[in-house]
């Protein structure tokens, strides 16, 4: 009789879990189109990033911890080819984030999701490449270092085909303050911004 009790409490308590709600999740993003002020002329751009988002879930608020990497090609050339000048490049960047977001909206029993955050961020870009032609016709040789901190605020909508797993859409604009280091300026302060739309993402609930 003991065993039959003892047999039902510990199939009802994994009764119980199984039908828990996910505490955390785990993200990483697909591609970007984004605006950012470390090129020349601030166009926007398709971007591959990989890293993870980490977050721990508190009801309708996610906390965590967000890193990212992206090497990528830029076409930085300006749009009147003026004087025929050509500037093709590289923008390597290291991101690191402390993320917080709040669901405010879920719709269709909860497949739908929306969400909108604020992070606190610190990053780390290096931007080189090579200006081509110009009146003169010379080859120039860019070589820039980026540090910035600052905040970024999100939003974003989810779709959840199953308890577990989550594919995301996000919108996001970055604000901060930094510094470039160059051969020609060793250190100078400067602004920094990006202007993501959209991000896709994927990620499992655990």
């Amino acid at each position: 009789m003991q065993k039959s009790i003892l047999m039902l409490c510990l199939f009802s308590a994994l009764n119980v879990q199984a039908q828990e709600s996910p505490k955390n999740s785990l993200s990483t993003s697909l591609v970007r189109y984004e605006r950012n002020s470390t090129t020349i002329n601030n166009y926007f751009q398709v971007k591959i990033f990989t890293g993870l988002e980490y977050q721990r879930i508190f009801n309708k608020w996610q906390l965590g911890l967000k890193y990212e990497h992206g090497l990528n090609k830029i076409n930085d050339s300006p749009k009147n080819d003026y004087g025929d000048i050509y500037i093709k490049g590289f923008l390597q960047e290291d991101n690191v984030y402390l993320t917080s977001n709040y669901t405010f909206a879920s719709l269709f029993s909860s497949k739908f999701t929306i969400s909108t955050g604020l992070s606190l961020y610190y990053s780390k870009a290096y931007y080189f490449g090579l200006t081509l032609g110009g009146n003169i016709n010379h080859t120039k040789r860019f070589d820039d270092n980026y540090s910035s901190y600052g905040i970024s605020t999100q939003i974003n909508i989810n779709y959840c085909p199953t308890q577990k797993l989550f594919i995301s859409l996000q919108s996001s604009a970055r604000f901060g303050k930094g510094h470039l280091y160059n051969i020609s300026t060793f250190k100078s302060p400067r602004d920094e911004y990006a202007y993501i739309l959209p991000e896709l993402k994927i990620g499992v609930k655990f």
